[in-house]
């Protein structure tokens, strides 16, 4: 199945011989020892068409047949692919220490065909119809003829091959015979056999290898064209050279039907590897040589007889083959013109392909030719590799990097598929508990340092509060200012805020300690609570995009965090953060007002958690929490006295409630001006 000499990759159809070292010109001979190693019997033999039994005889006289080159294709020499044609060579057998066994080996799977060794049969391959054309080619790669002691006795002895053609698309003899002691020429073959396993192992384990690692990187195709492009090369050794592993008749139909596509299909995926690796991007060369490659192929459907009647086709073919690999070799020199990285390891694997093919076609056995290709598959999946693991740490390096502005469980929702695929309006729903904090009175703490010094406090600060949010498995999602939004997303998540909130508010008073020993004045805070759905997702433009988690619940919690200076509250949590909490919870918290925000058609309960304030502020509010509930029912129900009197007894009970005196100015106010009888105790606050 002759190809040509494709520039690149050609070792993946070449095909040859031992070279042996006095090759006839002419009338001349072999020379052969049976101690000699194996020789290849590449060289001038005399043949002729056609078919008569005395051709086999030493005593014909074979002076006006052709000298023709053994490797020989018929349809090279514009002969019919089919038919019957006679090889004649002579054999002069040297024998130092008396006479030994020899072997004569031959590709078997292509014809079908006799062996005569001085006019004696020594065997055939395939089988052979009545009329001589072949029922069956061959079903093993390679066949071998036993010569025996008394056939090997020094002196000229006539080898002539009859070989029969009706199956092979170019007839003739694909591969040169060789001969040597019985037992060397088995053990080469045998070796043969191992090697080629071998290469077939690496292609394939290069390509498991490329798979896995375009597994884990689907941006970066080249990974895959080339996994293909070795999977391809594995499969195409496998029906060319090791047949006889498939052992089944007919063997040559199922070659010519799967192995054509997949040389065709060799020169595609190189060019689509290296296009794609080093970035030419020429659409309509590659759309041409996809095309062109595929209508090739369609030959293959069509009976091996067609193919025989027109050898344009295959001729067309093998220049296709060669012109594919020659546009990805002048791809490659662009590369290295241009200085595109790993252009130099592509050169190496380059060279190693021609030094295998010149090796190949040198007339040595046709293992180098796919050792050079396989060298070039190990030496790019190793530059391969190498590239994906500088990919792999810059990507860390860059994820790290990015995880100091965007945090990890949103880059994780924004950012599936790695940092490629993050693209504007990306979006994802879930449920969460959104916390915010912020300095009070900040502007005037901020007024009395330069901006160094703000800055520094800020930082100091916010390093404070990671920590604490980070303990109950929240992060921050941003830094507004002076302002910090955490979100928590595990399950417990309502529960695990209000901890964080009242961690913060402990936190901020040894802070405040530490600021007293320096002289400088206190710092205080308001935090906000809500629970409920949100979207994690990307906002902005093409041009400039920022991560966000956004939705109704986190403009509430920001709302609650305002409201605090309004409530003289620290913590403010939402109804949605009260239902996640426990019945027998060790959490102090109550009900402070039902109130409607500033851009919300419906109210919300809001509570004061009051864990983090100081003693004995937080035992005083544990005792009123009882009166001061039944003073928040009777306001409600407008019992405004009732309700004013329950207030003030919470106030002598804790004298720093600022609610309790809220309610008394409220129900003082309510009752000279009565709401309307669709209140509902609701308080609307129309300010952000």
């Amino acid at each position: 199945m002759k190809i040509g000499i494709p520039v690149a990759l050609c070792a993946l159809a070449c095909a040859g011989g031992s070279l042996s070292c006095n090759p006839p010109r002419g009338d001349e001979a072999f020379t052969f020892s049976v101690s000699d190693k194996v020789i290849s019997l590449r060289g001038q033999w005399k043949f002729a068409q056609g078919d008569d039994r005395r051709w086999s005889t030493r005593e014909y006289d074979d002076s006006q047949w052709e000298a023709v080159s053994v490797p020989d294709s018929w349809l090279a020499r514009d002969l019919p692919g089919t038919g019957i044609g006679w090889y004649r060579t002579w054999i002069i057998v040297n024998s130092v220490d008396g006479a030994g066994e020899a072997s004569i080996r031959l590709r078997g799977n292509i014809n079908a065909g006799e062996v005569f060794w001085d006019g004696t049969l020594a065997g055939r391959f395939g089988s052979i119809g009545e009329q001589g054309e072949p029922s069956a080619a061959g079903t093993a790669r390679y066949v071998h003829f036993r010569l025996n002691n008394n056939m090997m006795t020094p002196g000229r002895r006539l080898l002539a091959l009859r070989v029969v053609s009706s199956l092979a698309v170019a007839g003739g003899i694909e591969e040169a015979p060789y001969l040597g002691p019985f037992n060397e020429v088995l053990s080469q073959s045998d070796r043969s056999k191992i090697l080629f396993g071998l290469l077939v192992g690496v292609f394939i384990l290069s390509g498991i290898h490329l798979l896995m690692l375009f597994a884990g990187d689907r941006v970066h195709r080249e990974y895959l064209y080339f996994a293909l492009l070795s999977f391809m090369s594995a499969t195409f050794v496998l029906l060319v050279e090791i047949p006889d592993l498939v052992g089944a008749a007919g063997i040559y139909s199922m070659m010519w039907r799967i192995a054509i596509p997949l040389l065709l299909s060799l020169p595609v995926f190189m060019y689509l590897f290296l296009a794609r690796r080093f970035e030419f991007n020429v659409q309509w060369l590659q759309r041409v040589i996809v095309v062109a490659s595929s209508c090739l192929a369609l030959p293959s459907l069509l009976p091996v007889e067609f193919i025989q009647r027109y050898p344009w086709i295959i001729a067309v073919r093998n220049f296709w083959v060669q012109l594919g690999f020659f546009i990805s070799l002048l791809v490659a020199g662009w590369a290295v013109w241009k200085r595109k990285p790993g252009s130099r390891m592509l050169v190496a694997g380059a060279f190693a392909i021609v030094l295998g093919a010149i090796a190949s076609f040198a007339g040595q056995d046709s293992v180098w030719g796919f050792g050079g290709a396989a060298l070039f598959i190990v030496m790019m999946t190793i530059s391969l590799s190498r590239e994906m693991s500088r990919i792999q740490r810059e990507v860390r390096n860059t994820r790290d990097t990015f995880r100091l502005f965007v945090p990890e469980p949103v880059l994780d929702r924004i950012a599936k598929r790695g940092l490629e695929s993050i693209h504007l309006g990306g979006a994802e729903e879930g449920v969460a508990t959104i916390l915010f904090i912020d300095i009070k009175s900040f502007t005037s703490v901020a007024e009395q340092l330069s901006p160094n010094q703000t800055l520094d406090f800020l930082n100091a600060f916010m390093q404070r509060m990671q920590p604490l949010i980070s303990a109950q498995g929240g992060f921050i999602n941003q830094f507004v200012g002076d302002e910090i939004m955490a979100i928590f997303h595990r399950p417990g998540h309502g529960v695990a805020a209000v901890e964080t909130a009242v961690a913060v508010r402990r936190e901020l008073d040894a802070l405040n300690m530490q600021r007293k020993e320096k002289s400088e004045p206190p710092i205080d805070v308001g935090m906000g609570i809500n629970s409920g759905g949100i979207i994690w997702g990307t906002i902005g433009s093409e041009e400039r995009m920022e991560s966000a988690v956004i939705g109704d619940s986190v403009n509430l919690a920001s709302r609650l965090q305002n409201l605090t200076r309004h409530y003289g509250a620290f913590i403010l949590g939402s109804e949605h953060v009260v239902k996640q909490i426990p019945d027998m919870s060790p959490y102090a918290y109550r009900e402070v007002d039902i109130v409607q925000v500033k851009g919300k058609s419906q109210a919300v309960a809001v509570y004061e958690f009051f864990d983090g304030d100081p003693e004995p502020i937080r035992a005083q509010k544990r005792m009123i929490v009882a009166p001061f509930m039944q003073g928040i029912v009777r306001y409600r129900a407008n019992e405004w006295e009732p309700a004013e009197a329950l207030f003030a007894e919470c106030l002598h009970v804790c004298p720093s409630d600022v609610i309790a005196r809220m309610y008394i100015d409220r129900c003082r106010s309510m009752r000279m001006s009565p709401p309307e009888s669709s209140w509902g105790g609701v308080t609307v606050h129309d300010r952000k």
